[in-house]
C-alpha cells in the first residue's frame, strides 16, 4: 500500500479503523507469502517477528497536515505494532504458531520513548503502560494500535522503540521468545531536494532505525 493510500484510509481515523487498516495489510502480506514460500525455503524462516507502522496521522483540511512524523501540539497520531508467529516449519517445530499459541501465553508489548533533545525519558504522554495480548489458539498474528496526542510543553524530537516478549504460559511451558521491532513502515516520503542534492527516498520500510517523530507548536 502506498503512502497516499494509507493516508487516505486513515482519514477521520479511530483506533479501530487504524487497526482494521493494518490488519488488512498483514492479511494480504501473509497470504502472498504463503503462496510464494515452499516447505524447503520455510526451514530458514524464524519462529516469530515484530514490526510496526507509524507514526500515522489522519490528514484533514486545516490539519493534521503531512508529513506524519511532524506533529503539532494537540494533534493525535497512532503507532501500530504487528506480532506474527510462523505457521510453517521452523526452529525444529512443524508449526511454531500452533505450538506457541496453544500454551496459554500472552504477548507483552512495551513502547519505550526517549527525548532526543534533552537525552531523557520521554514524557508519560508518549509512554503507554505495558500492553498484554492473550494468545488465541492457532491465531498467528496480532495487531496493537496505540493512540497518542501531542501534549503542550513537550515540543522536541523523540525516538520510540517497541519490545515484545511471550510470557504467562501454562506451568512448565516457557518459550524463550523476546525481541524488539527492527522494521518500521515510514509513511513519509523524503524526496524534496534540489538538483545535485540527496537522492531522497520514497515512503516504505526502514530497518534498524527506531520510530522518530517531532512535536511542535
Amino acid at each position: 500500500m502506498s503512502e497516499q493510500q494509507f493516508s487516505q484510509g486513515a482519514q477521520g481515523a479511530t483506533v479501530e479503523q487504524i487497526t482494521a487498516l493494518v490488519e488488512q495489510q498483514v492479511r494480504a502480506a501473509i497470504e502472498e507469502g504463503m503462496r510464494r514460500v515452499s516447505p524447503e525455503a520455510a526451514e530458514a524462516l524464524g519462529v516469530w517477528n515484530l514490526y510496526a507502522y507509524g507514526p500515522i496521522q489522519a490528514p484533514a483540511p486545516g490539519g493534521p497536515l503531512l508529513p506524519h512524523r511532524i506533529i503539532k501540539v494537540g494533534e493525535a497520531f497512532y503507532i501500530a505494532t504487528v506480532v506474527w508467529f510462523n505457521s510453517l516449519p521452523a526452529g525444529g517445530f512443524a508449526n511454531p504458531c500452533s505450538m506457541i499459541t496453544n500454551l496459554g501465553c500472552e504477548i507483552v508489548l512495551d513502547y519505550c520513548a526517549g527525548d532526543l533533545c534533552r537525552w531523557a525519558q520521554a514524557p508519560a504522554a508518549y509512554r503507554p503502560a505495558s500492553v498484554k495480548i492473550p494468545l488465541v489458539p492457532d491465531q498467528c498474528w496480532y495487531v496493537d494500535v496505540q493512540k497518542f496526542t501531542a501534549a503542550p510543553g513537550t515540543e522536541g524530537l523523540y525516538e520510540m522503540n517497541i519490545t515484545g516478549r511471550v510470557t504467562g504460559c501454562a506451568p512448565g511451558a516457557k518459550p524463550p521468545l523476546a525481541g524488539f521491532v527492527t522494521a518500521v513502515y515510514n509513511l513519509d516520503a523524503d524526496t524534496f531536494y534540489p538538483a545535485g542534492g540527496p537522492p531522497g527516498k520514497p515512503a516504505g520500510w526502514q530497518y534498524d532505525i527506531p520510530i522518530r517523530f517531532q512535536i511542535y507548536s
